[in-house]
This record gives structure tokens, sequence and C-alpha cells, in this order.
């Protein structure tokens, strides 16, 4: 289900930034990019996680993300996803 990219291997270790869609992840790859050209972070630990359209499916990539903890980008339009996740990122406060 996700995809990694890490562009290089650096002496420290890089941001994880995590990417949920519940499309391709174009949208999220392309806020991600913006946001990161006002800083100098790079390289960072990308994972993308595309069509995360059920509640099965966003529970398997918050297990995931607990594993590998970092940033998270969500763009979910389904409101009862996005409320998992919102949840879930609540209770980590």
């Amino acid at each position: 289900m996700p995809s990694q990219v890490v562009t290089q291997a650096p002496a420290h270790l890089p941001p994880v930034v995590h990417l949920v869609s519940d499309s391709t992840g174009e949208t999220a790859s392309k806020v991600m990019r913006a946001c990161l050209s006002q800083f100098d972070v790079k390289p960072v630990e990308e994972y993308l996680w595309s069509f995360v359209r059920t509640p099965g499916q966003a529970e398997e990539v918050i297990a995931a993300i607990d594993r590998k903890p970092g940033f998270v980008l969500l763009t979910i339009v389904e409101r009862d996803l996005r409320e998992i996740f919102q949840q879930w990122c609540h209770h980590r406060k």
C-alpha cells in the first residue's frame, strides 16, 4: 500500500512525513513540497498512503504511522474517514 521515497542517505535522520490520501496523493505531495520549500529541509523520508477509502485502511495506516512517527498530511474528502484521523491525532497530543 505505501510507497517510500528517500532522496539520499543523510548523516542525520531526515524528518518523516506521511501523506495520506483517498486518491493518488498528488495534492498532498504538492502541498508538502510547497510547505518544505519555506525551510531548508532536505531530504525527507516520505511515505505515501494513497487510495485510503475505508475505516479498515485508515486503521492500517494509523498503525503504520505509530510504528514510524512523523508529520501527517491528509487529503481525505470523506468526513467519517477524516474524523478517524482527527480523533487519532487528538489522542496523540
